[in-house]
């Protein structure tokens, strides 16, 4: 839904803070997480779980949302692969600027989700059964294009991260992780698979390694990266659609028991 991606990103965001109903788990991050979905019961996310997720973005925009509506889950994934990637201020202005935050919150119509173009859509579409869903097909993959596009992002990872700016984020993600803590939400971080040429690139695992070195002494989980060998991707990272729903049967798995509501 949303008539491009900055609506898109607005519906998904207006959703969570306007809720009617508290998320004992929610998860934020980038495009690539928010490729996950609830629609199939048997390999999905938990039914109590948000996914704050958003295109385009990075996994701070989701925490500073979270945030900002005062919400501390029970559990709160995060998806830590483009963690060099800074929170847009634009969208945050946009989603609480107190010119419109009390409109939103008592007329709906003032939200990007109630607007005519976006009700009409919802009107006209058909429901898709779960079989639909598992049968999309994607455009197929021009590999020639694919493979030219994969070595110009495999060169881009090799070149190392600079300390400096990657110990920044880090420890921009640690002081929001603290805060989370200290509200009582349970922190976990995973990654998810991408090409597996770019699986091992430098700033791949520079960035994972900075990672765990910072949040394991926080006490987080972490959902091991799985065989990136298993997966295909439509651009190098971001998956497809067979791929998420085998990521998405990996993840329900991997959060065992804490991700039960509340």
């Amino acid at each position: 839904m949303g008539q491009n991606q900055w609506h898109a990103n607005r519906i998904v965001a207006n959703n969570f803070v306007f809720r009617t109903k508290e998320y004992a788990n929610v998860m934020v991050g980038s495009s690539m997480a928010a490729r996950l979905t609830n629609k199939i019961s048997k390999d999905s996310l938990p039914a109590d779980l948000y996914n704050l997720s958003l295109n385009g973005q990075s996994l701070f925009d989701g925490l500073l949302i979270l945030k900002e509506s005062g919400c501390a889950p029970k559990n709160l994934f995060i998806e830590t692969n483009v963690l060099m990637r800074n929170e847009d201020p634009e969208l945050h202005s946009a989603i609480f600027s107190p010119v419109t935050m009390n409109l939103k919150k008592y007329i709906k119509s003032w939200r990007d989700n109630y607007q005519p173009i976006e009700l009409l859509y919802r009107i006209r579409s058909k429901k898709p059964t779960n079989a639909d869903l598992l049968s999309q097909v994607e455009a197929p993959r021009d590999e020639k294009s694919y493979k030219t596009m994969l070595a110009v992002q495999l060169e881009k990872n090799n070149v190392p991260l600079e300390e400096k700016a990657l110990k920044k984020q880090v420890e921009k993600l640690k002081e929001l992780v603290l805060y989370f803590q200290k509200k009582g939400s349970h922190v976990v971080l995973f990654e998810l698979p991408v090409d597996s040429s770019l699986c091992y690139a430098k700033q791949v695992t520079q960035s994972r390694a900075a990672i765990r070195e910072a949040f394991v002494p926080m006490k987080c989980d972490f959902i091991q990266v799985p065989s990136c060998n298993e997966y295909r991707t439509t651009d190098g990272t971001h998956l497809d659609v067979p791929s998420v729903y085998t990521y998405l049967h990996y993840f329900r798995n991997a959060i065992g028991s804490f991700a039960e509501p509340r």
